[in-house]
């Protein structure tokens, strides 16, 4: 992937077929994850991802967070799908692996990335940078490796947009 570039007010960025494909599905599956949720009668899920997704908002009062998911949770998880959703339809509208992030779907590319690297963190068990750090020096034959390889690069991806937002 080249780094984002800015033409106008748009976000232009190069991927690869195969980084297109990558990310396409991991927020396609990203999207998936949190569709139970957007119904405001479902019971919270004991997922460390989505856990990691809908953090407490009260850490110490489980019944205050209980009750401030049950009044936000749809809301949240039903922004966290249309983000995810709107990176898809960027990615599907790539010309010539020129993927177009119009200021209208900078903040969704912003949350998705984010989210992506909240859901593999869970699943890697990253709780603080020495989780990360030790994990990034695992040998390439680690099962692991693969899916640290893709929080990186989805990290990277996002400081790449910042970075050009910032500087625009």
């Amino acid at each position: 992937m080249e780094a984002f570039r800015r033409r106008g007010t748009a976000f232009l960025a190069r991927m690869t077929p195969s980084e297109s494909t990558l990310l396409g599905t991991l927020a396609g599956e990203l999207a998936e994850l949190v569709q139970p949720l957007r119904s405001q009668d479902d019971e919270w899920l004991p997922d460390p991802a989505i856990q990691r997704l809908f953090p407490d908002t009260y850490r110490d009062d489980a019944e205050a967070s209980t009750e401030f998911r049950h009044f936000t949770q749809a809301d949240q998880a039903t922004n966290k799908a249309e983000a995810a959703q709107a990176v898809i339809a960027d990615i599907q509208n790539a010309d010539g692996g020129w993927v177009t992030v119009t200021p209208d779907h900078v903040t969704a590319w912003l949350t998705t990335l984010t989210n992506l690297r909240l859901v593999l963190a869970a699943r890697l068990g990253i709780v603080n940078e020495d989780d990360a750090s030790r994990l990034a020096k695992l040998p390439r034959h680690d099962p692991r490796a693969t899916t640290v390889a893709v929080f990186d690069w989805c990290g990277w991806m996002l400081q790449l947009l910042v970075d050009a937002v910032a500087a625009a």
